[in-house]
């Protein structure tokens, strides 16, 4: 991303348009039981919504996002008893980590060269969650952006991690947790011990 890409997202961090977001995403709401305990990564976290249910559930969490004013916003909602590291890094450019992640949450962030390379900073029996918008041909009234580049096309993240065993697929719509109706790419996969 340019300078140009981070002063946007500063920029609508400031001005508050996901405010009404603070809830984590109901995708890993529902599989945080099965999530092995240790360290998850957030990346495109944002304020911090995953990456501090995650700590309030035992995790300790590095969050990563380009948009400093999300991560100073982020920061300020974490408790002392929280163990959740904030970084601000151009995703665009790849990530790289020196250790390994019991969990990898990637949300509403499309880049799927960043997901296939996932898998070699995860643990084995670790889990990658990520949930895009989907690009879907339809007549209804869908949240979301309207700029293709921030929507998946149909199967594009399973093709982007093929070696790891799929536990969860979903390409459809919902309603999310503030009413609206979105339509949705979801996945679940495990890495295995020959992956």
């Amino acid at each position: 991303m340019s300078n140009e890409d981070r002063e946007r997202w500063n920029h609508r961090y400031a001005e508050g348009i996901y405010r009404a977001r603070p809830h984590p995403t109901p995708l890993l709401v529902d599989w945080l039981d099965k999530i092995p305990k240790g360290r998850a990564l957030d990346l495109a976290c944002g304020a911090g919504r995953n990456s501090l249910f995650l700590a309030e559930k035992g995790f300790e969490v590095l969050g990563v996002d380009i948009s400093e004013v999300a991560l100073q916003q982020a920061r300020a909602k974490q408790k002392d008893s929280h163990s959740v590291l904030f970084e601000s890094h151009d995703l665009e450019s790849g990530f790289s980590s020196s250790i390994n992640f019991d969990v990898i949450v990637m949300v509403r962030y499309v880049n799927h060269e960043l997901l296939a390379s996932l898998p070699a900073i995860l643990n084995v029996n670790g889990m990658i969650i990520t949930e895009q918008h989907l690009a879907i041909e339809t007549d209804r009234e869908l949240s979301g952006p309207m700029d293709p580049r921030f929507r998946v096309e149909p199967g594009s993240l399973k093709a982007a991690i093929p070696g790891l065993r799929l536990v969860h697929e979903f390409e459809g719509f919902a309603i999310d947790p503030l009413g609206e109706e979105v339509a949705l790419s979801q996945l679940v996969a495990v890495k295995g011990n020959s992956t």
